[in-house]
């Protein structure tokens, strides 16, 4: 006999409690767990009486010999159990439970429509012939009596499952209704004289009642205040009509915005708390009718416990209308936003909280979890972010109990914990301001909701916490803040409609930015993420599917594969959920990793690697950093404000002024063109720098100060970044760690950041180096022998991997990589002479060609020169130096004439320095 709904749900009740508190292990646990789980929708204590048995065997044919389901229901079901531990990494699990469904369809019976993931604290419900990429369902133990409908098929052939439990039916309703709210508001009041309020308006009144509603629910308002007030509201529209509904409400809602307890004293606004967080800051008074009113009584009906804070995206959405598509904003579903935050956040911890065992190791990592910052560079509504916050706050809960575990097996006392992960550490960016509302909006109720599951003494969701860290900009032309990760949903706006969505000065802007060309607006998220990104760090996005396609991946995953990117994780190409005619991409990366990665995953499969077109292949060997050479080499100043800069008659001025000794602040300042065009490498202008000094220093240099005051510090105080902002004077880069490092040498080396060629000068030291140039703090001739070397070439064009016709020189990825041979060589001396004779020839040839009045006579017209026969005495004092270099390393002499086995020999050293750096000195005493 069926049973009934509600005899099921007292039984899985019954389930949640028995089990809740279990830590043993899968074995131990999982046919009687099974057994009962099914049991409670059948009534049969037996599988076996449905044909269905544990531990079924299972043929494999992916280089194992069997396997084992261990719960197979033909035409039903698939359970595949694992441990309470695996909860945390029970994702990394599905591709196990996805073979075992693909083989156990067999000729007569196909695979069951239906499988179970679980952990016994965590279920994953999937459809993998319907649905193979993400699971339909995801739910918690104690939630399971909520989601009853969501294993129905539990039930037996033929019975169909309803996804989401109580939270998605009134999701899904009061967001309607919202919805709805908002649009007849929209054409009744928007734009309509007598009442001054616009659209924006009107979207901020929707949201506070919004999380008023949410609020209530939760309880961090006194229950059913609000609700109480709108029912009292309606009945006086359907009755009396002597109250006035909007000026209530707003009253209501401002009351939590004061500060003084008084205003929040008397009859309903009593006990109301102190909210902040400038939600309610302004409420506007909103003229509502019967009908409004009923709606929004209507709303307050529902149980807010159960709405999921990503309604905020359906809100974005539905009240956006036009402009939405016009700023290429998508919803985003969860189990899309887990394909970034999995791989990118959540997996990288766990693999390094599983590797410590030792408890203080253990919570040192749980202050740098607690201290780690995301971005979302488009954020829209939020749910990135929330998906990120509330998925890191649960990796916070399960690196708690294993330091409890730790500190218990290490017989010391167990303390409570007051970390815990703060929502300031959630970065967003996004050009809609309605839309910054919303993401606020979003993590504020989802620090509520994880607040109240996690129960940390401290972490309080009233008064809101200041959210300015979620600000309202275009992503692409601000500074982006320094975070440790970087995820998104970049906007779906194709090239041919870039100008008409962005306006014409969007084009130049593209092209000057990011010199690619216009292509997909998304593909420039993936440009200025890995350009902003640290070595180590990691990035996921989502974009369509143009980005490994053509032009589009020239400008994207080339670029960044080009730069030190390696993806690991990705998806080529999935149709968007409710968007059929988009077609995305789902990428994650690591940007240079110290230890190259080893497993990939394609399309939900292991991957030997993944290509920047992802498509399965060999991924670019990724070099180490040496210990040895970190430290000396470093892009130049950046000064952010033009006032700086001077030109000649000003400089001269100055520096011939009494009142100071301006030559010590009025200096050259190097560029990368000259160094390539300028036929002595010498800068050809002047600009102002106060290097590290503090501001009483640099007022011993009035006139320039005045100067910088002037033309730098108005445009200073605009800037995001506060150091910038307050140290005006400096530059926003100013380098201390490359003047403090090249004090004492008589010179250093500089290099273009981006070039034609490689060509290593040497620098003046009161020459300041600009962002355009690296320098490197040395000024012996065997160290510009090595780097000047068609082996260091070699070396740095490989690193480089550029995707245009220019080097990338980096100190990062180039200098700090390259395996540098003995400095106590036999071969120093003559490297080192080598290296003189190849800067005389090089002046020589520059003097002729001015000589000959050639308009170009820079070192990039002579070695253009030189490849076409030119300049014969410089190609040999080439050639003398790189015999020199080869013999150096040992190598023989036929070496040079192969790039390709000079860079294989280069990496293999590389890696045997890395693995074993005791006896590598690359520059002996003085370095």
């Amino acid at each position: 006999m069926q049973r009934s709904r509600a005899e099921i749900v007292e039984s899985l009740k019954a389930l949640a409690e028995s089990w809740k508190d279990y830590k043993g292990t899968e074995r131990a646990g999982a046919q009687t767990f099974v057994n009962e789980l099914v049991k409670a929708y059948t009534g049969v204590s037996n599988p076996r009486e449905l044909d269905a048995s544990h531990e079924a065997h299972l043929p494999l044919d992916e280089g194992e010999k069997h396997g084992f389901i261990d719960f197979f229901w033909p035409g039903v079901a698939l359970i595949e159990m694992k441990g309470p531990k695996e909860t945390v990494r029970l994702a990394e699990h599905r591709p196990q439970m996805l073979r075992y469904w693909k083989y156990c369809a067999t000729d007569e019976h196909p695979a069951p429509p239906f499988t179970i993931l679980c952990s016994f604290d965590k279920f994953e419900v999937w459809e993998p012939g319907r649905y193979p990429n993400a699971p339909r369902d995801v739910f918690t133990l104690a939630e399971l009596p909520d989601f009853v409908d969501s294993l129905a098929f539990l039930m037996g052939h033929g019975k169909t499952p309803n996804y989401g439990g109580p939270g998605r039916k009134i999701t899904v309703e009061a967001s309607k209704n919202m919805i709805d709210l908002f649009e007849r508001l929209d054409r009744r009041l928007s734009g309509n004289a007598d009442f001054s309020l616009t659209d924006d308006h009107l979207r901020r009144f929707i949201v506070q009642c919004t999380w008023t509603l949410f609020a209530e629910d939760l309880g961090l308002i006194p229950p059913s205040r609000f609700a109480n007030l709108l029912k009292a509201l309606d009945e006086d529209a359907s009755g009396a009509r002597m109250r006035i509904p909007g000026r209530e409400i707003q009253a209501f809602l401002s009351a939590m915005n004061s500060k003084k307890a008084m205003d929040r004293s008397e009859g309903i606004l009593a006990g109301l708390p102190y909210v902040n967080g400038g939600l309610l800051e302004d409420v506007p008074y909103v003229p509502l009718t019967g009908m409004d009113v009923r709606d929004l009584y209507n709303a307050s009906r529902f149980d807010w416990r159960y709405v999921n804070p990503t309604i905020f995206g359906s809100l974005f959405e539905g009240c956006l209308g036009d402009r939405r598509r016009q700023f290429g904003a998508h919803y985003t579903h969860e189990q899309d936003i887990m394909q970034i935050v999995e791989p990118t956040i959540l997996k990288p911890w766990r693999e390094r909280i599983d590797a410590e065992t030792n408890y203080k190791k253990l919570e040192k990592l749980l202050q740098e979890l607690c201290q780690f910052k995301v971005l979302d560079p488009a954020c829209g509504s939020g749910n990135f972010l929330y998906v990120a916050y509330r998925e890191i706050r649960r990796l916070e809960h399960y690196l708690k109990d294993k330091i409890d575990d730790a500190k218990h097996a290490a017989g010391k006392p167990i303390q409570m914990h007051i970390e815990f992960y703060p929502i300031e550490n959630l970065h967003g960016i996004e050009i809609e301001p309605f839309a910054v509302e919303i993401a606020r909006l979003t993590i504020w109720m989802g620090h509520a909701q994880m607040a109240r599951e996690m129960n940390v003494q401290g972490d309080d969701p009233l008064p809101l916490h200041n959210l300015d860290t979620i600000v309202e900009a275009d992503a692409l032309k601000v500074d982006w803040p320094e975070v440790d990760a970087i995820i998104g949903n970049p906007p779906f706006i194709g090239s041919q409609h870039i100008r008409r969505n962005n306006g014409d000065d969007y084009i130049p802007f593209l092209k000057d930015t990011f010199n690619c060309g216009i292509v997909d607006l998304c593909a420039y998220w993936f440009r200025k993420a890995n350009d902003h990104m640290q070595d180590g760090q990691r990035a996921g996005l989502v974009a369509t599917n143009s980005v490994a396609q053509n032009k589009a991946r020239g400008a994207s995953l080339d670029y960044i594969t080009a730069y030190g990117a390696v993806i690991t994780d990705a998806v080529a190409s999935q149709i968007w959920p409710g968007e059929a005619a988009v077609h995305v991409s789902l990428v994650n990366w690591v940007k240079n990793p110290t230890v190259p990665p080893r497993a990939f995953v394609l399309d939900k499969q292991p991957a030997s690697g993944i290509t920047s077109a992802l498509r399965e292949g060999a991924t670019r060997i990724v070099a180490a950093k040496l210990v040895g050479n970190v430290g000396l080499a470093f892009q130049g100043c950046i000064p952010v404000g033009k006032g700086f800069i001077l030109g000649d008659e000003e400089a001269e001025s100055l520096r011939r002024r009494r009142d100071a000794d301006y030559q010590d602040v009025i200096k050259r300042f190097l560029g990368s063109d000259e160094l390539a065009n300028d036929p002595k490498q010498a800068p050809d202008r002047w600009i102002i720098d106060f290097g590290v000094m503090p501001l009483e220093d640099a007022m011993a240099y009035p006139a320039a100060l005045e100067i910088v005051r002037e033309r730098v510090k108005p445009e200073r105080d605009n800037n995001r970044r506060q150091t910038t902002r307050d140290r005006w004077w400096r530059y926003g880069e100013a380098r201390p760690a490359l003047r403090k490092k090249i004090e004492g040498l008589s010179r250093y080396l500089a290099v273009g950041l981006h070039g034609k060629r490689l060509l290593f000068v040497w620098a003046d030291l009161h020459w300041i180096p600009s962002n355009a140039v690296t320098a490197v703090a040395r000024d012996d001739d065997h160290t510009f022998g090595l780097v000047t070397s068609s082996i260091h070439d070699a070396w740095a064009w490989e690193q480089s991997s550029t995707i245009k016709s220019d080097i990338r020189y980096t100190p990062s990825t180039t200098f700090e990589t390259f395996p540098f041979p003995d400095p106590n060589s036999p071969l120093r001396a003559a490297i080192e002479q080598a290296a003189r004779v190849v800067v005389e020839q090089r002046t020589s040839a520059c003097r002729n060609l001015i000589a000959q009045g050639k308009n170009s006579a820079g070192l990039t017209a002579v070695y253009n020169a030189m490849d076409e026969g030119a300049f014969a005495d410089l190609r040999g004092a080439h050639r003398r130096l790189d015999e020199a270099v080869c013999r150096s390393y040992g190598w023989e002499i036929g070496v040079l004439d192969d790039r390709e086995e000079i860079v294989s020999r280069l990496y293999e050293l590389n890696a045997k320095i890395a693995a074993d750096p005791s006896g590598y000195n690359p520059f002996g005493k003085d370095a």
